[in-house]
């Protein structure tokens, strides 16, 4: 693994793995890194540690940025209720699609139930680079997968 060093030498404080790495990444300031992360912050310190070469390029997505991607691209609506299992299947790939062929990244996770499921969610990211009537069919289709 790659060693990397903060832009700012660390002040006396007590850093976790996770606050260092949002130092590192220049997500948080060194001078005052604590506090509760946000979904967003989770997935940039991620993408850090991937493109640093600082975990396995098939390290999984953490799931909370997963829920977090569904609800900010239309996927779910926000507070879908999460069942046991996570969520449903076409909106689950919707996200890996994405940020494989969006993001650049491994994912770490595979593409779950049948092929009906991962074909929308590969046309869930597609239509959003198309124009409105095709992402208004996709939207439909994917809510009747729910």
């Amino acid at each position: 693994m790659k060693a990397v060093r903060s832009q700012e030498p660390p002040r006396p404080s007590s850093y976790t793995a996770l606050t260092w790495l949002a130092c590192a990444a220049s997500i948080r300031d060194t001078k005052s890194p604590g506090g509760r992360f946000d979904d967003s912050e989770i997935y940039e310190c991620w993408k850090y540690a991937k493109q640093q070469g600082m975990i396995p390029g098939d390290d999984p997505v953490p799931y909370r940025v997963i829920r977090w991607l569904a609800e900010r691209e239309g996927l779910v609506e926000e507070d879908y209720p999460v069942k046991e299992e996570g969520l449903p299947a076409a909106p689950y790939n919707a996200v890996l699609t994405l940020i494989e062929q969006k993001h650049g990244f491994d994912t770490g996770r595979e593409i779950v139930g049948n092929a009906r499921d991962a074909k929308a969610g590969e046309a869930k990211v597609k239509a959003d680079d198309e124009d409105d009537e095709d992402e208004q069919i996709i939207k439909s289709l994917m809510g009747n997968m729910r």
